[in-house]
C-alpha cells in the first residue's frame, strides 16, 4: 500500500510533467510521419544537432549574462542553485535553437539537392559531425555548460518545473491543433513529394512548425526524446503496409499515448530507471505490440 501511495504522491508532483510528456511526443510523431514521406529522416538528424548547438550557445549567453549580472561576493551555494536553474529555461535558448536549426536546414537542403544525390547521404552525415564536433567545443568553454550537455543530449523529464512543463504542454497542443486544421494539405504535399520529388515545392508552415517542435523539444527533453518521438513509432507501424492512412494514424495515436505514458510511469516506479530513455523504450514496445492484429478468420461451412 505505501508503494501505491508513493506512486501517487509522485504522480501529484509530476502531473503537469506526465501531461506534457505524450503531448509532444504525439506532435513529434505526426510530424515525423510527414518527414518519413518526405525523405528528410537524415536531414532531420542535421537540424536536431543544428538545435542542439543553438541551445548550447544560448545557455552560454546565459552563463555570460548572468555571471556579469550576478553578485559574486556572497552566497554562492545559492547563486549556484539559482544558476542551475535559470540557464536552460527561458526564451533565449529556444531562440537560439530554432535560428541555428533553421539555417541547418537550410544547409541540408543545399546538400540534399545542389549535388550528385549518391552523395546526399555522405555529405548529411558530414553536417551532422561538424554541429557535434562544435557543440562539444562549446560546452567544453565553461563548466556549466558542461553540465548541461547530457540534459541536452539525453533529456531528464523528472527535472522539468511546473512552469516549464505548461509551456511545453500549451505549445504542444497548439501545434497539435495546427497539425489538425493543415492536415489534408500537408498530407497532401507529403504525397506529391514522395511520389514527384523535389519538383514539388512544400509550403513553409510545415517547415516552420517542424523546426519549432524540434527546437522546443531539444530545449526541455532532449535529443534522445526528440529523435525517438519523431521516427520510432512512425517507422515501425510504417510496416504495415496493409493499414489505411486513418487506421495507420490511430495506432500511431495510441502506440504514443500508451508508451510513452507507461514508460514515465515505469522510471517513477524505479527510480534509477532514466526518464526519457524508459519513454522511448516504451514507445518502441507499445508500437511494436501494436504492429500485430489479431485477424479473425471467416469461417466457411458447408451446406
Amino acid at each position: 500500500m505505501s508503494d501505491w501511495s508513493q506512486l501517487f504522491h509522485l504522480l501529484s508532483i509530476y502531473k503537469w510533467t506526465l501531461l506534457t510528456t505524450p503531448l509532444l511526443a504525439l506532435a513529434l510523431a505526426l510530424v515525423g510521419m510527414h518527414l518519413m514521406a518526405r525523405g528528410q529522416s537524415l536531414q532531420t538528424l542535421v537540424v536536431s544537432q543544428g538545435s542542439s548547438l543553438g541551445v548550447l550557445l544560448g545557455i552560454a549567453l546565459n552563463v555570460l549574462l548572468h555571471s556579469h549580472g550576478g553578485d559574486h561576493g556572497h552566497g554562492s551555494s545559492h547563486n549556484g542553485a539559482v544558476y542551475s536553474s535559470e540557464l536552460e529555461s527561458g526564451l533565449l535558448p529556444l531562440l537560439l535553437g530554432l535560428g541555428v536549426a533553421g539555417l541547418s536546414y537550410l544547409w541540408s537542403e543545399k546538400l540534399r539537392w545542389r549535388q550528385n544525390p549518391s552523395l546526399a547521404p555522405a555529405s548529411l552525415l558530414m553536417a551532422f559531425a561538424l554541429l557535434m564536433a562544435l557543440s562539444h567545443v562549446t560546452a567544453s568553454l565553461s563548466p556549466h555548460l558542461e553540465t548541461h550537455m547530457s540534459a541536452i543530449y539525453f533529456g531528464d523529464l523528472a527535472t522539468l518545473s511546473d512552469r516549464e512543463a505548461l509551456s511545453a504542454g500549451v505549445l504542444s497542443f497548439l501545434s497539435l491543433g495546427a497539425l489538425f486544421y493543415w492536415r489534408r494539405l500537408w498530407l497532401k504535399q507529403s504525397f506529391n513529394l514522395a511520389v514527384l520529388g523535389p519538383t514539388q515545392i512544400p509550403s513553409w508552415s510545415f517547415t516552420l512548425l517542424a523546426l519549432f517542435l524540434i527546437s522546443l523539444s531539444i530545449q526541455y527533453l532532449g535529443l534522445l526524446f526528440t529523435l525517438g518521438g519523431l521516427f520510432i513509432a512512425p517507422s515501425l507501424l510504417a510496416r504495415r503496409q496493409d493499414l489505411s492512412h486513418q487506421a495507420y494514424q490511430l495506432r500511431l495515436t495510441l502506440a504514443i499515448l500508451l508508451g510513452s505514458t507507461s514508460g514515465f510511469i515505469a522510471s517513477l516506479l524505479w527510480p534509477t530507471l532514466p526518464t526519457a530513455p524508459a519513454v522511448v523504450l516504451g514507445v518502441a514496445i507499445a508500437s511494436g505490440l501494436l504492429l500485430f492484429e489479431p485477424k479473425v478468420k471467416k469461417l466457411k461451412y458447408k451446406i
